[in-house]
Protein backbone atom coordinates (compact mmCIF):
# COMPACT_ATOMS: atom_id res chain seq x y z
CA UNK A 1 0.00 0.00 0.00
CA UNK A 2 1.33 3.58 -0.58
CA UNK A 3 -0.03 6.79 0.14
CA UNK A 4 -0.95 9.95 -1.64
CA UNK A 5 -1.50 12.96 0.71
CA UNK A 6 -1.89 16.85 -0.54
CA UNK A 7 -1.03 18.55 2.90
CA UNK A 8 -2.72 22.08 3.08
CA UNK A 9 -0.95 23.19 6.64
CA UNK A 10 2.18 23.41 8.49
CA UNK A 11 4.44 20.94 8.97
CA UNK A 12 4.24 17.40 7.05
CA UNK A 13 0.20 16.66 8.66
CA UNK A 14 1.78 13.65 10.74
CA UNK A 15 3.25 13.61 14.40
CA UNK A 16 6.47 11.85 15.23
CA UNK A 17 4.49 9.48 17.30
CA UNK A 18 2.44 8.40 14.15
CA UNK A 19 5.46 8.23 11.81
CA UNK A 20 6.72 5.80 14.31
CA UNK A 21 3.82 3.28 15.11
CA UNK A 22 3.63 2.79 10.71
CA UNK A 23 7.00 2.40 10.43
CA UNK A 24 6.69 -0.35 12.99
CA UNK A 25 3.62 -1.68 10.98
CA UNK A 26 5.84 -1.24 7.35
CA UNK A 27 9.47 -2.61 9.11
CA UNK A 28 10.71 1.36 7.37
CA UNK A 29 12.73 3.64 8.51
CA UNK A 30 11.37 7.10 10.16
CA UNK A 31 12.52 9.31 7.20
CA UNK A 32 11.77 11.94 4.72
CA UNK A 33 13.00 13.43 2.40
CA UNK A 34 12.43 16.59 -0.57
CA UNK A 35 11.89 14.79 -4.32
CA UNK A 36 11.47 17.61 -6.79
CA UNK A 37 9.15 20.20 -7.23
CA UNK A 38 6.12 19.34 -9.29
CA UNK A 39 5.65 21.42 -12.68
CA UNK A 40 2.22 22.67 -13.01
CA UNK A 41 0.95 24.65 -15.69
CA UNK A 42 0.95 27.90 -13.60
CA UNK A 43 3.65 27.25 -10.91
CA UNK A 44 4.77 24.09 -9.08
CA UNK A 45 4.84 22.45 -5.73
CA UNK A 46 7.15 20.49 -3.66
CA UNK A 47 7.01 16.55 -3.27
CA UNK A 48 8.46 14.42 -0.39
CA UNK A 49 8.72 10.58 0.39
CA UNK A 50 7.98 9.43 4.18
CA UNK A 51 8.77 5.99 5.37
CA UNK A 52 11.40 4.30 2.65
CA UNK A 53 8.46 5.96 -0.12
CA UNK A 54 5.54 4.73 1.06
CA UNK A 55 4.23 8.02 1.61
CA UNK A 56 4.02 10.68 -0.77
CA UNK A 57 3.10 14.07 -0.21
CA UNK A 58 2.41 17.31 -1.68
CA UNK A 59 2.85 20.15 0.50
CA UNK A 60 1.78 24.13 0.78
CA UNK A 61 0.54 26.81 3.28
CA UNK A 62 -3.25 27.04 3.79
CA UNK A 63 -3.27 29.74 1.95
CA UNK A 64 -2.06 28.08 -1.36
CA UNK A 65 -5.25 26.06 -1.00
CA UNK A 66 -7.33 25.97 -4.00
CA UNK A 67 -10.60 23.98 -3.44
CA UNK A 68 -10.95 20.05 -2.50
CA UNK A 69 -11.34 19.49 -6.67
CA UNK A 70 -7.77 20.81 -7.39
CA UNK A 71 -6.26 18.96 -4.04
CA UNK A 72 -7.36 15.74 -5.81
CA UNK A 73 -6.28 16.62 -8.87
CA UNK A 74 -2.70 17.22 -7.34
CA UNK A 75 -3.48 13.96 -5.39
CA UNK A 76 -3.78 12.07 -8.61
CA UNK A 77 -0.14 12.79 -9.50
CA UNK A 78 1.23 10.92 -7.32
CA UNK A 79 -0.16 8.10 -8.72
CA UNK A 80 3.15 5.70 -9.91
CA UNK A 81 1.04 2.36 -11.72
CA UNK A 82 -0.68 1.08 -8.91
CA UNK A 83 -3.60 -1.38 -9.56
CA UNK A 84 -5.97 0.06 -7.32
CA UNK A 85 -6.69 3.36 -5.91
CA UNK A 86 -9.12 4.56 -3.03
CA UNK A 87 -9.63 8.29 -2.44
CA UNK A 88 -11.32 9.69 0.55
CA UNK A 89 -11.51 12.48 3.15
CA UNK A 90 -8.95 12.60 5.96
CA UNK A 91 -11.48 12.60 9.23
CA UNK A 92 -11.95 8.38 8.41
CA UNK A 93 -11.74 5.46 10.48
CA UNK A 94 -10.90 2.00 9.16
CA UNK A 95 -12.61 -1.37 10.70
CA UNK A 96 -9.86 -4.26 10.94
CA UNK A 97 -9.58 -5.71 7.38
CA UNK A 98 -10.58 -3.23 5.60
CA UNK A 99 -8.39 -3.61 2.54
CA UNK A 100 -9.50 -7.35 2.21
CA UNK A 101 -13.06 -6.41 2.47
CA UNK A 102 -12.51 -3.78 -0.25
CA UNK A 103 -11.06 -5.77 -2.63
CA UNK A 104 -13.74 -8.77 -2.15
CA UNK A 105 -16.70 -6.29 -2.50
CA UNK A 106 -14.51 -4.78 -5.87
CA UNK A 107 -14.55 -8.23 -7.13
CA UNK A 108 -18.44 -9.35 -6.12
CA UNK A 109 -19.39 -6.03 -8.31
CA UNK A 110 -17.47 -6.83 -11.00
CA UNK A 111 -19.77 -9.69 -11.66
CA UNK A 112 -22.42 -6.86 -12.63
CA UNK A 113 -19.95 -3.79 -14.10
CA UNK A 114 -17.33 -3.96 -16.17
CA UNK A 115 -16.17 -0.80 -14.29
CA UNK A 116 -17.03 -0.88 -10.78
CA UNK A 117 -16.52 2.17 -8.50
CA UNK A 118 -17.44 1.56 -4.80
CA UNK A 119 -18.41 4.60 -3.14
CA UNK A 120 -20.33 5.56 -0.10
CA UNK A 121 -20.81 8.15 3.19
CA UNK A 122 -19.06 6.52 6.00
CA UNK A 123 -20.38 6.26 9.56
CA UNK A 124 -19.46 9.07 12.03
CA UNK A 125 -17.46 9.22 15.19
CA UNK A 126 -16.77 11.04 17.67
CA UNK A 127 -13.45 12.91 18.11
CA UNK A 128 -11.30 11.85 20.09
CA UNK A 129 -11.55 8.12 19.57
CA UNK A 130 -8.42 6.92 19.43
CA UNK A 131 -7.68 5.22 16.30
CA UNK A 132 -7.65 1.37 17.37
CA UNK A 133 -11.09 1.61 18.14
CA UNK A 134 -13.81 0.77 15.87
CA UNK A 135 -16.55 3.81 15.24
CA UNK A 136 -19.45 2.91 17.27
CA UNK A 137 -22.95 3.55 16.22
CA UNK A 138 -24.36 3.00 12.60
CA UNK A 139 -22.84 0.92 10.30
CA UNK A 140 -25.72 0.00 8.17
CA UNK A 141 -25.26 0.23 4.92
CA UNK A 142 -26.26 3.30 2.96
CA UNK A 143 -26.61 4.84 -0.77
CA UNK A 144 -26.44 7.90 -2.58
CA UNK A 145 -29.07 9.54 -3.31
CA UNK A 146 -30.72 13.27 -4.66
CA UNK A 147 -31.13 15.72 -2.08
CA UNK A 148 -32.42 19.27 -3.46
CA UNK A 149 -30.95 22.16 -5.23
CA UNK A 150 -28.83 24.60 -3.81
CA UNK A 151 -28.91 28.41 -4.90
CA UNK A 152 -26.94 28.05 -7.76
CA UNK A 153 -28.84 25.30 -9.37
CA UNK A 154 -26.18 22.76 -8.65
CA UNK A 155 -28.19 19.06 -7.37
CA UNK A 156 -27.03 18.34 -3.44
CA UNK A 157 -26.80 14.53 -3.00
CA UNK A 158 -26.72 12.63 0.47
CA UNK A 159 -26.39 9.26 1.92
CA UNK A 160 -29.41 7.24 2.96
CA UNK A 161 -29.31 4.08 5.50
CA UNK A 162 -30.59 0.82 4.31
CA UNK A 163 -32.80 -0.99 6.16
CA UNK A 164 -30.79 -4.18 5.35
CA UNK A 165 -27.59 -5.01 2.97
CA UNK A 166 -28.08 -5.37 -0.60
CA UNK A 167 -27.94 -9.03 -1.55
CA UNK A 168 -26.70 -8.21 -4.87
CA UNK A 169 -24.59 -5.31 -6.09
CA UNK A 170 -27.15 -2.37 -7.41
CA UNK A 171 -26.15 -0.02 -10.09
CA UNK A 172 -26.35 3.88 -8.50
CA UNK A 173 -26.83 7.18 -9.86
CA UNK A 174 -24.68 8.97 -7.76
CA UNK A 175 -20.83 9.28 -6.62
CA UNK A 176 -18.97 11.02 -3.79
CA UNK A 177 -15.62 11.70 -3.52
CA UNK A 178 -15.47 10.80 0.39
CA UNK A 179 -14.44 7.26 -0.27
CA UNK A 180 -14.21 6.14 -3.70
CA UNK A 181 -12.49 2.31 -4.87
CA UNK A 182 -11.87 1.07 -7.78
CA UNK A 183 -9.42 0.38 -10.55
CA UNK A 184 -6.87 2.96 -10.95
CA UNK A 185 -8.26 3.11 -14.71
CA UNK A 186 -10.43 5.74 -13.37
CA UNK A 187 -7.58 7.93 -12.78
CA UNK A 188 -6.86 7.86 -16.60
CA UNK A 189 -10.04 7.89 -18.23
CA UNK A 190 -11.89 10.30 -15.84
CA UNK A 191 -9.57 12.68 -14.06
CA UNK A 192 -9.84 15.57 -12.04
CA UNK A 193 -10.29 19.22 -13.70
CA UNK A 194 -7.57 21.49 -12.53
CA UNK A 195 -9.63 24.14 -13.64
CA UNK A 196 -12.12 23.36 -10.96
CA UNK A 197 -10.58 25.59 -8.32
CA UNK A 198 -12.61 26.42 -5.03
CA UNK A 199 -15.30 24.05 -5.54
CA UNK A 200 -17.37 22.11 -2.95
CA UNK A 201 -20.65 20.94 -3.10
CA UNK A 202 -20.33 20.09 -7.39
CA UNK A 203 -17.68 17.69 -6.88
CA UNK A 204 -20.33 15.18 -6.59
CA UNK A 205 -21.93 13.73 -8.82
Amino acid sequence: IHFGIVWQGPGSGFAAEDLSELAKFWTAEVNERFVTDMQLPHGSVPLWEMLDGRVRSIRMAAEDARGPCWARYLAQLLWEKEELQLQLDSHMRFVPGWDTKARDELKFCSQSSEKPILCSYGAGYSLGTPYWETPKGSSQTSVNCANTFDSDGILLIKARELKAPLDEPRKHYFWGAQFSFSSADVLCEVPYDPQLQMLFSGKKF
